[in-house]
């Protein structure tokens, strides 16, 4: 079970998505934001205790990868996920940790983050 108080961004233009992927974050024990646009978004990022994004790559007006560029001027440390339909990573998405192609089994995102996370606590000395 996660520590308490991990707050996980997810983003994607398509609310069902967005939705299923909150749905197997909060089961899993974690807080979820969610945002379906891109300012949206970073103003959550800006403004709260994020500590982990999972991005749609391609939303409307923009791409996952953009955001994460933006993203890790503002708080570097956060890991970002870029997921897509895609079967190789896109090109812009080098400034994420992982990429991820959709489909996949909720556990293997479950087991993603939990690594992304572990990997910041150990990196902050927590």
């Amino acid at each position: 079970m996660p520590a308490s108080r991990i707050t996980i961004l997810c983003i994607d233009d398509d609310p069902n998505a967005v939705m299923i992927r909150r749905l197997v974050l909060v089961s899993a024990g974690y807080e979820v934001a969610t945002a379906t646009d891109s300012v949206e978004a970073l103003l959550l990022f800006a403004e709260q205790d994020i500590d982990l994004v999972i991005s749609d790559h391609f939303l409307r007006g923009t791409t996952g990868g953009e955001i994460t560029a933006q993203m890790k001027a503002i708080k570097p440390a956060v890991p970002i996920v870029i997921i897509s339909g895609f079967p190789e990573r896109p090109d812009g998405t080098e400034h994420a940790e992982v990429y991820i192609e959709k489909g996949g089994p909720p556990q293997a995102m479950l087991a993603i983050v939990a690594e992304l996370l572990s990997r910041k606590a150990t990196a902050q000395g927590a």
